[in-house]
């Protein structure tokens, strides 16, 4: 669907599920439907911001309100377009984006409204003077006021009374971007502020991994939301009783690819190949504690997470094949198996790093 055509209808939701349905099961096992019982992570977590942990697709229904709220400032900023007296509907959720995140600076006067803007110093007059407004009919004060109405007639004489007028246009002013003005980018992440920005979310998408799978593992990874045994056993599944690989330990996602022994033998094996054996995890360490620490930037932090994608993405498999086919824990296979592949990232070109060799020269050899 063309996002231009999202501004003008509001989509029911039953479009929005009917498209989420379709989304859901590409992304969940890459066909027309997925069971709830595929989705590892809520939907509302998927279609958020990467800055707050998401994947970055668009949530329809916070989009749709972004793009309608477009309206609300067109209407105030541009009085002249042709559609002005078309009596466009807006949802309530976009006006009261648009109310709760627009200031006026206050020129004429003339653009403004006088009891629901923002003009009075931030302030919108409706919010103090709720005696005072349905006793105004036809631009008259009822005299016959409350004593609460008296009080709040007061309060508005005192706060208007030093309110002088310009001579340019008042200026509405958006919050959300530096010039003041609307985007519909901007006021779709509104929707995300206040949410926890997920530490490291900028690592995750600094691999070069080749195949989207391995980078999706590593975000579910950064979130404890991989089918281990941990997870298994809190819905009443069968699971491991141990960790496959060391069979000492209880298994989670971090004990599986930084705390089990066998897997911190390949982490240990590539970092002296790499000369950096200092880098190596606490065994209680997360992927997202462990990779900010490490001192890379630039091209070597991101030879550095595409190669660390491949270990990652290399021990889950043979943690799989271990428990589905029946295989045997192989720490020289499994190291065989990431110099192989190593090699065909290389000659795919994604490592670029030049002064920092991410990856071992042992397995850069093209031979």
């Amino acid at each position: 669907m063309p996002i231009y055509s999202m501004l003008s209808p509001d989509l029911p939701m039953s479009s929005i599920s009917a498209i989420e349905k379709l989304c859901r099961g590409f992304l969940w096992k890459e066909r027309r439907e997925a069971r709830g019982g595929h989705c590892l992570v809520a939907r509302d977590a998927v279609c958020a911001p990467k800055r707050v942990g998401g994947l970055g697709i668009p949530n329809l229904r916070l989009l749709n309100l972004a793009l309608k709220a477009k309206w609300c400032w067109q209407e105030r900023t541009e009085p002249w377009r042709s559609w002005q007296d078309l009596g466009i509907s807006v949802p309530a959720g976009s006006v009261t984006l648009f109310e709760a995140t627009t200031s006026v600076i206050l020129g004429n006067g003339a653009g403004s409204r006088f009891w629901s803007d923002p003009w009075l110093a931030g302030e919108r007059i409706k919010e103090f003077a709720l005696d005072i407004i349905p006793r105004i009919e036809d631009g008259l004060l009822d005299p016959n006021l409350t004593s609460e109405g008296i009080r709040q007639f007061l309060l508005l004489w005192d706060k208007i009374a030093d309110v002088e007028l310009g001579s340019h246009d008042d200026f509405f002013h958006w919050k959300w971007t530096s010039s003041g003005n609307f985007s519909v980018q901007s006021a779709y992440l509104a929707f995300f502020e206040g949410r926890t920005e997920m530490v490291g979310h900028d690592l995750i998408r600094g691999s070069k991994a080749p195949s989207i799978k391995c980078k999706f593992f590593v975000w579910l990874a950064c979130r404890g939301h991989c089918w281990t045994a941990d997870r298994l056993a809190r819905r009443g599944l069968d699971h491991p009783a141990r960790c496959p690989l060391c069979d000492q330990d209880q298994e989670c996602v971090s004990h599986l690819l930084l705390g089990c022994s066998v897997a911190r033998l390949i982490c240990w094996q590539v970092l002296i190949l790499w000369g950096r054996p200092e880098w190596l995890p606490r065994s209680d360490a997360s992927i997202l504690e462990w990779w900010p620490s490490i001192p890379l930037v630039g091209k070597e932090r991101k030879d550095f997470e595409t190669s660390s994608t491949l270990v990652y993405w290399s021990i889950w498999k043979h943690r799989n094949s271990i428990v589905f086919d029946h295989a045997r824990v192989d720490v020289v296979q499994l190291l065989h198996s990431i110099g192989i592949e190593a090699k065909a990232w290389t000659r795919a070109g994604l490592f670029r790093g030049s002064s920092f060799a991410a990856l071992p020269r042992e397995w850069r050899d093209n031979g």
